[in-house]
């Protein structure tokens, strides 16, 4: 059985790699990390996104700690998929996809996140409900055929804030 943990501790007190790398893997003795994306953020640019990765792979090496799975997190937990506006939810597509390929450059197999919050308009009429639930699948459809091309091996959502 593997014992790991996520990194939601981490994210104002050791926002570096440098930190809470060293305290997953020499402190605490873990081998394991599900990383939210609030310590790695696609929205943070290519620059910084690229130095985060390289970072977190060498460091990966030194404490011997692997990543292996990402997570939306404090952050993100917004309405993603289900928002009522089609911009914003193929904002939320496309981010997904840049959060996808910093999860496999990490190495890991597994992208994960909660399914979707829903307004309160659409949650309290059957009908715009049953649209936004409809709308929210159909993205997480086309992350899972985009993470299926690159190589992940499942995405997993938690059913909170629906």
């Amino acid at each position: 059985m593997k014992l790991g943990i996520n990194t939601g501790f981490a994210l104002n007190r050791f926002p570096r790699p440098e930190q809470w790398l060293k305290i997953v893997g020499k402190d605490l003795g873990l081998k394991y990390v599900q990383l939210t994306a609030d310590l790695l953020n696609p929205s943070w640019g290519e620059a910084i996104v690229n130095d985060y990765i390289d970072r977190i792979n060498a460091l990966k090496i030194t404490y011997n700690v692997e990543i292996d799975s990402v997570m939306t997190g404090a952050f993100t937990r917004v309405n993603h998929f289900s928002h009522p506006d089609p911009h914003v939810r193929r904002y939320w597509i496309n981010w997904f996809k840049q959060l996808a390929d910093i999860t496999k450059r990490l190495g890991a197999t597994n992208l994960s996140s909660h399914f979707g919050i829903m307004s309160h308009e659409d949650v309290n009429d059957p009908i715009k409900r049953e649209q936004a639930t409809s709308l929210t699948v159909a993205a997480w459809k086309e992350i899972a055929e985009y993470g299926k091309q690159i190589g992940l091996q499942y995405l997993s959502w938690e059913p909170m804030s629906v």
